[in-house]
């Protein structure tokens, strides 16, 4: 069942209006999140471990780029947390939002 939801996530964060004429940077989308509070989804790729985000406009830009390998992402209040199997990145990782950002963008 979460395979599937994670498969419909994709399917409509790919259909967005704005990613059609921009830079798709999902290469091998794994697991997406949505932070309510700045209006935006945080995207894995599991293939090269880069985190994209996509805000209200379906513009996308790189979160985070330090990872081998990202499989899902889940956000708590300010932390984001990501699923990693590859070394030197096995396990979950926690990452804070820059202080006092308030927005995807």
């Amino acid at each position: 069942m979460r395979r599937l939801i994670a498969c419909l996530l994709s399917a409509a964060i790919l259909s967005l209006p704005a990613a059609a004429t921009a830079q798709n940077l999902l290469t091998q989308p794994e697991g997406a999140a949505y932070d309510a509070s700045r209006d935006c989804y945080l995207v894995c790729n599991v293939a090269n471990g880069n985190i994209i985000r996509i805000d209200a406009s379906g513009a996308q830009s790189y979160f985070n780029t330090d990872l081998a390998e990202a499989m899902d992402v889940h956000i708590v209040g300010d932390v984001v947390y990501v699923a990693s199997s590859e070394p030197p990145d096995i396990g979950l990782i926690g990452s804070i939002w820059r202080p006092g950002q308030r927005s995807c963008g």
